[in-house]
């Protein structure tokens, strides 16, 4: 009978699993202060900009200059002017 080879390796904050067939990664925030772990880089990348001050969605509504971090924040705010 053919023997598994089953092994188990961990990389800074990625394991490897053999045999299961398991592949865990995880993707840190590195800013200071901050413990935040996602299992996707997406997620990360989205909490990233709670940590700056940069708003690059404006509303494009006259008279109206509200800045958003998210481009879904700036969504729900503009059906608002729908209202």
């Amino acid at each position: 009978m053919p023997r598994e080879n089953n092994f188990s390796l961990t990389i800074g904050e990625t394991s490897i699993k053999s045999g299961a067939t398991t592949v865990q990664t995880t993707f840190k925030c590195n800013e200071i202060g901050c413990s935040k772990k996602y299992n996707c880089y997406a997620k990360l990348k989205s909490h990233k900009v709670t940590h700056t001050n940069d708003k690059p969605f404006t509303c494009n509504v006259p008279g109206c200059n509200k800045r958003f971090k998210r481009s879904g924040e700036l969504i729900k705010h503009q059906l608002d002017h729908l209202n």
